[in-house]
This record gives C-alpha cells, structure tokens and sequence, in this order.
C-alpha cells in the first residue's frame, strides 16, 4: 500500500472505532435511564403496598406483579454494566497482546511501555502505519461492536420488562372502564 492509501484506511478504522466507542457509551445510557427509572418504581410500588393507604380496586395486586417486574428490568440493566473484557472475546499470545486494550496495556510495567508501542506500532520508512497498528484496531472494533451489541440487547430485555410491568398496571383502571360501560 502506499502511504496516503494506509493513512486513509487508518482513518476509517478509526473514526469505524470511535463510532463503536459511542455506540457502547449510548447503550450504557440508555440502561443506566432505565435502571432509574425501574428503581423509582420500585421504591414508589414499596411505599404504596407498605402504606396505610387504601390503594383503588385491583391496584395492590397489581403492583405486586408489577414490582418483581421492575426488580428484574433493574437487575438486567446493573448486569449490562459487568465489564466485558477482550479476553472473553479474542485471545492472543502474550507476545501479541494489543497494545490498544487498556487490559493489556495495565500488565505492562511503565518502564517498558514506550519501548512496546514503538516497537509494535512505528512505522518503518514510506509507511504511515504498521499492519499490526491495523490488526489491534480491527479487534478493538469487533469487540466493541460485541460489547455494544450485548448491551444494546439487555437493554431491549429489560424495557420488555418494564413494559411488562406498565401494562400490568394499567390493568385496573381497563378493567374499571369495561365495567363501568357494561352497566
């Protein structure tokens, strides 16, 4: 390759890289929203069953299906942020360990670091990158495209439940109306 066509297939993988690392970020916000707001209902289901409050017709049942509901909306979302690591996804050779992974990069001492990046990454002359530069930011992409992925789709398990609960709730105010029009 010459050096303007590696320079631009640096840049896609890493603007391709820089999108996944958003895409995980978005994920991440969608669940922590969703872990509020299931926990707002928690405590707000709690206060209500447990206070000397009569609840309308229906309701205290209700919010006691409801509430295991929101509980496990809630423990999907805490599961979504356990750190996936690239070990569990890619495994290479202590010698080709990537050193754009943090993981990676933490195992090696300071001293030597700077000594690994030039050797791994300068390129050698009439070169913008080295292919191993290439290949570690390919993996970084297929990993965090996974990450993104699983968190995208706890996401999606968890808004069931949520949803779930919703309807549950809105049971008895239907069932008021059906029977209020029938008489």
């Amino acid at each position: 390759m010459k050096d303007d066509q590696e320079d631009a297939f640096e840049k896609v993988l890493s603007t391709q890289l820089s999108r996944n690392i958003d895409f995980v970020r978005f994920a991440e916000t969608k669940n922590a929203a969703l872990l509020t707001f299931s926990s707002a209902w928690i405590i707000g289901s709690i206060n209500l069953l447990t206070g000397q409050a009569t609840l309308p017709a229906g309701y205290a049942v209700a919010f006691c299906v409801a509430l295991p509901l929101f509980a496990a909306a809630g423990l999907v979302c805490i599961l979504s942020f356990v750190p996936q690591i690239l070990d569990r996804f890619h495994q290479q050779d202590d010698d080709d360990k990537s050193l754009l992974y943090w993981g990676h990069v933490a195992e090696i001492p300071v001293g030597r670091y700077h000594a690994r990046v030039t050797e791994r990454y300068k390129p050698q002359e009439n070169h913008s990158v080295t292919e191993r530069y290439l290949d570690d930011l390919c993996v970084q992409i297929s990993v965090n495209a996974r990450i993104a992925m699983r968190k995208f789709t706890m996401f999606n398990i968890a808004a069931g439940f949520v949803f779930a609960a919703v309807l549950v709730l809105s049971l008895p105010p239907i069932w008021w109306g059906i029977r209020h029009l029938l008489r």
